[in-house]
């Protein structure tokens, strides 16, 4: 029951990878509008 009880806390492999690429293509579209941003002011 105990083990049931750990399974339940741990998070899907796949549900981290998305979010991890989630996170990487959000990260990468900032950087992109900074760099954007930069350029056009300078």
């Amino acid at each position: 029951m105990q083990r049931e009880a750990w399974q339940k806390v741990q998070p899907n492999d796949q549900e981290v990878k998305t979010f991890k690429q989630r996170a990487k293509a959000l990260l990468t579209l900032r950087q992109r509008e900074l760099e954007r941003e930069s350029s056009s002011n300078a």
